[in-house]
């Protein structure tokens, strides 16, 4: 199966309202110029990626099956991001980037000052999302999100039953998933705003294709702007995972002979683990493939240009047949865990 993707037409009308709000010369000035960089394949780049995740924290109360989070395989510590670790990130990239992913390998309701991190993050004029299971969140928390500025929620809803959302998402309760839905969409209501906006999504495995249906009926039915389906990726390294979650078997090679794909991460995404460590994509979490580190170096601006990411760009741009000491060099612009239907 391919993305299934449906949205409310309002949808896109708020998202584009946001970005206008959002867009300023400077702004847009640094879309345009990331653009030209990438298709000149500029190594040692003037701008800034558009888009940066920052994950406040890498741990979760769920232990699905396939994350590294779950599993207990992230290969770095746990712990969360401080709040002005957090506002010197925002102070240094605001002025230019436009999105702000504020997850990656944790659930960040967990954090104490998530919605202190949105309301700063959108008071410097960044679109910020979020990513949860909402099986931690209170209805204090509910309204908070509303009322910090939060842009969009995506919600992972995968399965029209307990007994199937629980497959994958262990220890978890679709009641109250709903439930949280519910919260939020009052709390929307009674404060009079369409945001945050929210994505229902579905990773589709094994386990919840024959509910898809039902899944997508129940989503609609909790008022979500968008629904989203895609298949699970799962590590190609474990066979047994593939065996036991993957719909259908069509796999393409973690590191396919030849030239290596122009990998766009380079230029236009960046991310920022809870302890400062800094990787070129949101793929990857292991600590030993880290490109720099702020804690430790101060400036993101100045990892952004540093040797592993300029001989990066040059391997994925095809200027160097050389593989760099770095994940990308092993990845070639497929990661591991990408899976190909």
């Amino acid at each position: 199966m391919k993305d299934w993707k449906e949205v409310r037409p309002s949808y896109w009308l708020h998202r584009l309202s946001r970005f206008l709000e959002h867009t300023t010369p400077k702004r847009l000035a640094n879309l345009m110029q990331v653009h030209a960089e990438y298709r000149l394949g500029v190594s040692r780049v003037s701008s800034l990626p558009p888009l940066v995740h920052i994950d406040p924290l890498n741990y979760c109360i769920l232990h699905c099956p396939v994350c590294p989070t779950g599993r207990g395989t992230l290969g770095r510590h746990r712990g969360r991001m401080p709040m002005d670790i957090f506002r010197a990130l925002v102070d240094e990239i605001s002025d230019r980037v436009f999105f702000l992913n504020l997850y990656n390998w944790g659930e960040p309701l967990l954090h104490p000052q998530i919605f202190d991190m949105v309301e700063y993050a959108t008071s410097r004029g960044l679109s910020v999302r979020i990513s949860s299971s909402l099986n931690s969140m209170t209805s204090v928390q509910a309204r908070l999100m509303v009322e910090s500025g939060l842009e969009e929620l995506l919600v992972d809803l995968d399965g029209a039953t307990q007994e199937t959302y629980e497959i994958y998402r262990v220890g978890g309760s679709l009641a109250r998933v709903v439930e949280n839905i519910r919260e939020v969409t009052s709390a929307k209501k009674s404060l009079n705003t369409p945001f945050p906006l929210i994505t229902a999504r579905v990773l589709v495995t094994k386990y919840n294709y024959h509910e898809l249906s039902q899944i997508r009926t129940l989503a609609w039915s909790l008022g979500v702007d968008r629904f989203f389906a895609t298949p699970v990726h799962v590590n190609l390294g474990r066979s047994d995972d593939i065996d036991r979650w993957v719909v259908q078997r069509s796999i393409e090679s973690a590191n396919p002979p030849g030239k290596p794909r122009k990998c766009d991460q380079l230029w236009f995404n960046l991310t920022i683990s809870w302890d400062g460590g800094v990787f070129p994509c949101c793929w990857f979490h292991e600590q030993e493939y880290d490109f720099g580190n702020v804690y430790e170096e101060g400036k993101l601006t100045m990892i952004w240009n540093n040797e592993r990411f300029v001989q990066s760009r040059n391997f994925v741009a095809g200027k160097t047949a050389h593989l760099p000491g770095t994940i990308c060099g092993r990845c070639k612009g497929y990661p591991q865990y990408y899976y190909s239907y």
